[in-house]
């Protein structure tokens, strides 16, 4: 997910934090903020981590940096709102932009998120079958729902990706990693963490 800071509605709030604010690799508003024990610049989390995986110095070529989990930031980013890029007219506070894109905007169009849903199921279902390179007997066409996601989520194992991390457990995983995967949000749970829950229902997706 990418922040646009030309959304915000209380520019002169951000102004303050504007230093800070911004994530230096994808220039949006951070999401998750890590920082950099020497520069002190931030980082949203999954940049950050798909950074390292290229190049294990900070972006500013810092030597012996740690990266550290920046609450303070977090905290002080709760007083921006932003303007709503559907259209609807609720001004939303920073904690709350996952949520309301995912379900609660009024402008959501349900039917087109279906339809967007079933093209990438159908386009990753290919990308598996030309990296998967440990053959399983998986149905493709079946889902489950996860007690710690709304949207429905398929097993997914391909080279395609670049590396991914579980959005329950925040490990880092590689892209070989057996992942249930959200096509609708690009919410991943590891198996691990599948293992955890017991599945609330299985069903066919056609």
């Amino acid at each position: 997910m990418f922040i646009d800071s030309s959304n915000i509605i209380n520019q002169k709030d951000f102004d303050d934090l504007r230093n800070v604010a911004l994530c230096t690799i994808c220039q949006g508003i951070v999401i998750e903020p890590i920082q950099c024990s020497i520069c002190e610049h931030c980082y949203c989390k999954f940049c950050l981590e798909k950074w390292i995986k290229q190049n294990p110095k900070c972006p500013f070529r810092c030597e012996k940096s740690e990266f550290l989990e920046h609450h303070k930031i977090k905290t002080d980013l709760n007083i921006l709102k932003f303007k709503c890029y559907n259209g609807c007219d609720y001004e939303i506070p920073y904690k709350e932009l996952n949520e309301h894109y995912l379900r609660k905007c009024k402008k959501i169009d349900f039917k087109s998120k279906y339809l967007e849903l079933k093209s990438n199921f159908l386009r990753l279902k290919k990308k598996y079958d030309e990296f998967n390179y440990k053959p399983k007997n998986i149905e493709y066409n079946n889902c489950f729902i996860s007690k710690f996601h709304h949207h429905p989520l398929i097993l997914l194992e391909t080279m395609d990706r670049q590396g991914w991390y579980c959005d329950v457990c925040k490990k880092s995983r590689y892209a070989y990693d057996e992942s249930y995967y959200c096509t609708i949000c690009d919410y991943d749970l590891c198996e691990e963490c599948v293992k955890k829950e017991k599945l609330i229902n299985f069903f066919s997706f056609k």
